[in-house]
């Protein structure tokens, strides 16, 4: 009976932790990098809109993420968005749903198995019109999540507490 005992307490401390971080949530793995844009014009039209002159059509618009100081297109056919972004229409209001670089590689430092790094997506919504989206970010074993946002260098969106919804507005 003792070793029963002493084997279901060594179990017990096992499974104990100091760093909740790296430990499978219910539900298993989190992974947040998309970024909700909502791209208007001063005059407050929404160039996402296709009965909107100038608009920015959605076959034109395209992703890079910059790996290892090299330009890479987004374009992977065997996925259902194979440009890592679509547009959405909300009760009128369209929105740019794209998703930033969830590559561990680039990660700039560790504390306790998390890994924080910065990652760099180049979006281009027409041939002349090429805007940069910086995110930082933070993977534990069972996540990875974008905690900040710039736009064209200009901080947009910072998470805070819990997973907080965008969307970023874009003035062009």
């Amino acid at each position: 009976m003792k070793k029963i005992s002493l084997l279901i307490l060594l179990f017990a401390m096992m499974a104990c932790s100091k760093n909740r971080d790296n430990e499978v949530p219910i539900g298993g793995i989190f992974i947040d990098v998309d970024i909700i844009l909502i791209i208007k014009d001063i005059s407050g039209k929404n160039l996402l809109d296709t009965l909107v002159p100038n608009h920015f059509d959605i076959s034109t618009i395209k992703l890079y993420y910059i790996r290892e100081d090299a330009k890479e297109e987004v374009y992977n056919p065997m996925l259902s968005l194979p440009r890592n972004l679509k547009i959405r229409d909300y009760e009128g209001e369209y929105f740019l749903h794209l998703f930033t670089d969830g590559s561990r590689s680039n990660y700039e430092s560790e504390v306790d198995g998390v890994l924080y790094g910065e990652s760099i997506t180049l979006l281009q919504l027409n041939e002349n019109t090429i805007d940069t989206i910086k995110t930082a970010w933070k993977a534990g074993r069972n996540y990875f999540v974008n905690t900040k946002v710039w736009y064209n260098n200009e901080l947009k969106w910072e998470l805070q507490g819990e997973i907080q919804e965008m969307p970023i507005l874009v003035i062009k």
